[in-house]
């Protein structure tokens, strides 16, 4: 007896459907292969049960594979807990991103008593927010609340204000926070003996007495709530406030050799009958971001993320987030400190620096472009293989302090056509 019809639905975000024709096709092909098997056994007069793992992205199904019933029901395994990037703009997708594996059973039967029962389990696909449940030291909670340090300085600047926040998220099934406790700037928001504290945001003095982070992981361990620390590893200033447009941070406060340089043109469209040439500069004389980035390359700016990292591990959290660990954009870092670093890794000096490694003009649209040097493959597992290291040697050091911890990084990528990161 044929099988009258298998209508799979997956847990996919309906904004994602514009993406799903080649996958789909993939799976209507598997679809029509399970029909016909199950077609075969109602047609023996035995009833038999076959159970199919489906694996889905958020966008769409993927290929549907025939499992055994054990395999079916394990566990999806995915990644460490995952931090979304940017607390305001990406809360109201919390539920579809950072949601749990989902399995979703059918039955379908045929007008006979001789049916063929086909089990289909749907599964998203590990996300960046997905818990591995076999590594994952102290639980598996899957919805962050990711609590930005000026915005919310005043929802942690007391007792009082923390564990309400904390009973607010406990009340709304949250199981994590993750708290910026080094923001882009480089002032933290708890005592620190290494870096200086934020003073003051948008008008709130916080209280130099009280410590937000110590009573977070507190608080949110009483709660049963996970709490993740963040630190915005490679940036130590803001070329413009938030709240009031000045400049903030160590970068503007005595430490301008840590600074990444950028090589790059202005960024305007080219002007008709005009020429530009790329100039090599700190990369807040291009005022074309918030933050302003130290070169990794410079020993004194990278000792000093380590020893905050080690000083958050003290809290003992349950994990720690390194944020912006990263360059700003393909135009950085190009410092006296990288260079430096980069002829060492050569062996050799670089005669023209930094044209060796690229170029840059305006394209057809006016807009600029850059051309890879002889130098530019080389250069970019440089610049990788320093991110690497550094991510090595930040695990070192909060392992030293606790084993247990957990730790996260938020590496973006997300540079435009043009080539800028804000």
């Amino acid at each position: 007896m044929a099988v009258a019809a298998i209508a799979l639905v997956t847990p996919a975000d309906a904004a994602s459907r514009s993406r799903r024709s080649s996958a789909s096709k993939k799976a209507a092909k598997s679809r029509s292969a399970a029909a016909k098997t199950a077609a075969a056994a109602a047609a023996t007069g035995a009833a038999k049960t076959t159970t199919m793992t489906v694996t889905a992205t958020t966008a769409t199904a993927a290929m549907v594979t025939p499992k055994s019933a054990t395999a079916a029901t394990a566990p999806a395994v995915g990644r460490k807990p995952g931090i979304p990037g940017k607390p305001s703009v990406r809360a109201d997708r919390a539920a579809t991103m950072r949601a749990p594996a989902t399995t979703s059973t059918m039955t379908v039967t045929t007008a006979t008593a001789s049916a063929t029962t086909i089990s289909v389990v749907v599964r998203r696909k590990a996300s960046h927010a997905d818990a591995a449940t076999s590594s994952a030291p102290r639980g598996t909670g899957k919805v962050f609340l990711y609590a930005e340090a000026g915005s919310n300085l005043r929802r942690f600047g007391s007792l009082t204000s923390v564990t309400l926040t904390l009973d607010r998220m406990k009340k709304a099934g949250m199981e994590s926070l993750v708290l910026e406790a080094k923001p882009v700037h480089g002032h933290v928001i708890y005592p620190s003996k290494v870096a200086p504290r934020l003073g003051e945001w948008d008008g709130f003095r916080p209280d130099p007495a009280f410590d937000p982070v110590r009573t977070a992981v507190v608080e949110g361990r009483k709660r049963g709530i996970r709490v993740f620390l963040a630190a915005n590893v490679f940036t130590e200033g803001v070329i413009h406030r938030a709240d009031n447009s000045t400049t903030l941070g160590l970068l503007f406060e005595g430490k301008e050799e840590w600074e990444a340089w950028n090589y790059a043109l202005s960024g305007a469209p080219a002007v008709p009958g005009t020429t530009e040439t790329a100039r090599l500069a700190p990369m807040h004389e291009f005022r074309r971001t918030l933050a302003a980035y130290v070169s990794p390359f410079h020993p004194d700016a990278r000792a000093h993320q380590i020893r905050i990292v080690k000083e958050l591990a003290a809290y003992r959290p349950d994990g720690i987030v390194v944020d912006r660990v990263r360059f700003s954009g393909i135009e950085s870092d190009f410092s006296p400190s990288a260079r430096k670093a980069f002829e060492k890794h050569l062996g050799k000096p670089v005669p023209n620096w930094p044209t060796d490694i690229l170029t840059w003009s305006h394209g057809a649209d006016g807009l600029p472009k850059y051309t890879p040097g002889p130098l530019f493959d080389e250069w970019l597992f440089f610049r990788s293989k320093a991110i690497r290291d550094f991510l090595n040697e930040v695990a070192a050091a909060v392992h030293s302090v606790d084993p247990a911890i957990v730790i996260e990084d938020f590496t973006g990528s997300a540079y435009s056509s043009r080539g800028w990161n804000d």
